[in-house]
């Protein structure tokens, strides 16, 4: 059984530790109403990375972009009906400076957020990102839907633990 508020992410830079979040990057003229969830899938099974991305691009429209030692092969995204143009596996360069690389990944993804975040200009491109883990997360419903009218800014959030899914998909 899976756990029922099932998107776990943080969002880099708080002072406060926040087991869930979903950051808006903008908002208004100019952007077209697009949303990015942003992962690290370092050292993760394929069937994790897989679960992850069927259940998200099934309940979002958004773009994923997942940064990862090694991508999924095209052959499993294709297998599972994915929509392989909303997905970008970008490959992370190792070592990552120091102090990073001598931390656990759970820790430096927060630097590889800030700097995917940076590099790619994110903040010209969509509306909102999330950030997310991945290796234990499915998602049940978009996860960008109940920020529609929400205000611009950070948004954290936590899944729970005592709601779960059932086999036939329903809440116990």
């Amino acid at each position: 059984q899976l756990e029922g508020s099932l998107v776990r992410a943080a969002a880099p830079n708080l002072r406060a530790a926040a087991v869930g979040g979903v950051a808006t990057a903008g908002s208004g003229p100019g952007f077209d109403g697009r949303n990015l969830a942003l992962g690290v899938a370092v050292g993760m099974s394929a069937d994790s990375v897989l679960l992850f991305l069927s259940s998200l691009l099934r309940a979002s429209d958004c773009d994923v972009t997942l940064l990862v030692d090694q991508p999924l092969d095209a052959s499993l995204l294709q297998a599972e009906d994915l929509e392989e143009g909303r997905i970008t596996f970008e490959t992370i360069a190792r070592p990552l400076p120091d102090p990073w690389e001598a931390w656990p990944i759970e820790d430096a993804r927060y630097w590889l957020f800030k700097e995917y975040l940076n590099r790619a200009q994110v903040q010209s491109k969509y509306d909102r990102v999330q950030l997310s883990d991945v290796d234990d997360v499915a998602f049940q419903a978009d996860p960008f839907e109940w920020l529609a009218g929400a205000d611009a800014g950070v948004h954290a959030f936590a899944g729970e633990p005592s709601q779960l899914v059932s086999t036939d998909g329903k809440v116990a």
